[in-house]
């Protein structure tokens, strides 16, 4: 077929199709750009991607946005998803600034299909540069502590999601004025992926508030 130039406004009312299969001899041809678009429709959460010479493919994004929460002038707030797909990581992005003192993060899992969850879950938490602390008897995993007026603080929790493996996460915090929180957790679970994920941010302190802040979930496409 011939080229077709645009030269003014025009609405087309029916399917039209557009060979644009080469970016050199067959291109759409945009503001002056070509480009050349995939002869198949890309799966669900696929992007288009530009080599740098106008051929454009679908693409896997490596994370994908599955929950988030934002807050403000509150004690506690939670995040609750329940379904976390097939993903095989769970990444979970935490930043918030508090008022008071005694903020903590804590985070379940499954827990909405797992009975004796106390004798699952088993932490490892070091803050500030002080002495690491341990549990295996918690209700939850205990991933950071605030204990300073006025701090803000910023925690990643990478969170590992194979069926047949214990369930392990790490998490690296800063704390605004102090240093950094660390650590590690795992949750006994070698037959199921997370179905469910619980994440609460709270003040232990009733003159504690989050004046700001966002819990955010991702989940890998691997």
């Amino acid at each position: 077929t011939e080229p077709f130039l645009f030269t003014a406004s025009t609405t087309l009312t029916a399917t039209t199709s557009i060979s644009a299969s080469n970016a050199l001899s067959k291109a759409l041809i945009l503001n002056g750009v070509p480009y050349s678009f995939p002869s198949t429709q890309g799966a669900s959460s696929t992007v288009l991607t530009n080599n740098g010479s106008g051929r454009l493919t679908n693409e896997i994004l490596p994370w994908v946005k599955i929950g988030e929460t934002q807050f403000a002038g509150a004690a506690t707030t939670t995040l609750t998803l329940t379904s976390t797909t097939t993903a095989q990581d769970i990444r979970i992005v935490v930043n918030a600034v508090q008022s008071g003192t005694a903020c903590r993060i804590l985070m379940q899992l499954n827990p909405n299909t797992n009975t004796g969850l106390g004798a699952n879950y088993k932490w490892t938490l070091k803050p500030n540069n002080d002495t690491a602390t341990t549990g295996a008897t918690n209700d939850s995993m205990r991933i950071a502590v605030v204990d300073v007026a006025n701090d803000g603080f910023y925690v990643t929790i990478n969170l590992s999601n194979d069926a047949l493996f214990r369930k392990y996460a790490t998490w690296q915090g800063a704390v605004l004025g102090s240093a950094t929180s660390w650590g590690g957790s795992s949750f006994d679970d070698t037959t199921n992926q997370l179905k469910s994920l619980n994440v609460g941010l709270g003040c232990t302190s009733g003159a504690s508030t989050m004046t700001s802040g966002r819990i955010t979930v991702y989940a890998s496409q691997n």
